[in-house]
């Protein structure tokens, strides 16, 4: 985490220094030469590794066994609604995510150091409110939780229309941090709750995973289309004295559209039969990758006690 914070730093400085000396060119320049230098270094330090378990794999049809499961699990309507909803939520969010950084960078004339401190705020925030949201889903369920920030998600892209102070943008992107921290945590352990006991939880996540990065797609189509016809729209209908820029169209459409997901998910939504997680200070929070399509996207693992050889089955 501390890695990832720093290099955001370093990267949004090297971009506004070149971009002072009119040399915004190399600073791209350098930072990808950077990147591909840290990939092809760790690309060499994993073929240095090792695998413990080197023993060959002998099942066949294993694709074919995955999607005949695939199919089975699509049955329970539990997961289903509950795949659609986070699948759906994660499209309409990519509709607005990507300009973002485009009405910061083109509409505000943040600095690159500007822009990359409004997205830090965002991260550190989900970190600081995950003991505080797994406290308060422990208290009162995961599916309270993920019904309150699903209820919050909606109002995230409005929230920018009001205002253009570098502050409030801050103030904005903690919020949204705060929120998204709560989502990602309680629909993770929700999933683990609705999936039936001993099953393979693996295919439920690949499945699910699967539909997301579907829609994601899908979302990121369509915000690209709605993009094109913002400003056209915007002087047909002569807009321009309350919306200060085209992309605040986009903003609204994924607002709806998050709210309409929702709307959707609520009345279908179920609370699960509890079962055993791991506690929130046994869990491994990372930033996996940010893009502009979904943005900062957190990985996760869990920390167990490794079983002794006294302890009874």
């Amino acid at each position: 985490m501390v890695a990832s914070l720093f290099i955001f730093f370093i990267g949004g400085g090297l971009l506004t220094l070149s971009t002072q000396l009119d040399k915004t060119w190399l600073g791209f320049a350098l930072l990808f030469l950077i990147a591909a230098t840290g990939r092809f270094a760790s690309s060499v330090l994993l073929t240095q590794m090792h695998d413990p378990d080197n023993t060959p794999i002998t099942e066949s049809r294993v694709f074919a066994d995955t999607l005949r499961n695939f199919k089975a699990i699509w049955q329970d309507k539990t997961f289903r609604h509950y795949s659609l909803f986070v699948a759906g939520m994660q499209g309409m969010v990519a509709i607005s995510a990507p300009y973002f950084a485009v009405y910061m960078l083109q509409d505000l004339q943040f600095s690159y150091f500007q822009f990359v401190t409004a997205s830090v705020v965002s991260i550190v925030v989900q970190f600081l409110s995950l003991r505080l949201w797994g406290r308060f889903s422990d208290r009162f369920g995961n599916h309270f939780v993920m019904i309150s920030t699903s209820c919050l998600l909606p109002c995230l892209p409005l929230l920018w229309i009001f205002s253009t102070d570098f502050i409030y943008i801050l103030l904005v992107q903690a919020v949204s941090g705060f929120a998204w921290s709560g989502f990602n945590l309680c629909t993770a352990n929700y999933l683990y709750d609705i999936r039936p006991h001993r099953s393979d939880f693996a295919t439920y996540a690949a499945l699910q995973a699967a539909l997301g990065a579907s829609l994601v797609f899908i979302g990121a189509l369509v915000g690209g289309v709605i993009t094109s016809y913002a400003e056209p729209l915007v002087a047909a209908a002569a807009l321009q004295d309350y919306l200060a820029s085209a992309l605040f169209v986009v903003f609204i459409a994924s607002s709806v559209l998050r709210a309409l997901i929702t709307a959707w998910f609520i009345p279908r939504s179920v609370e699960p039969k509890i079962r055993p997680r791991p506690k929130i200070l046994a869990v491994v929070y990372r930033v996996a990758r940010f893009n502009a399509i979904s943005g900062v996207s957190l990985d996760w693992l869990t920390v167990v006690k490794r079983r002794s050889p006294n302890d009874r089955e």
